[in-house]
């Protein structure tokens, strides 16, 4: 859906809130993929602690 103005050029507010709605998205799906890696490096740290510690013990 694009709005234009009488003379056919598309708003420059409409234009930023596009772009920065495409920024927020990029932004969001890297963050969420950074945190669940993270997340399993923290399990598999946890892991590894475990079975070290059973075969210590």
């Amino acid at each position: 859906m694009r709005r234009r103005d009488r003379t056919g050029a598309v708003h420059r507010g409409l234009l930023t809130t596009g772009v920065v709605l495409l920024v927020d998205a990029v932004t969001e799906a890297s963050l969420a993929s950074w945190t669940r890696h993270r997340e399993l490096r923290r399990r598999a740290d946890e892991e590894m602690a475990l079975v070290a510690e059973e075969l210590g013990a």
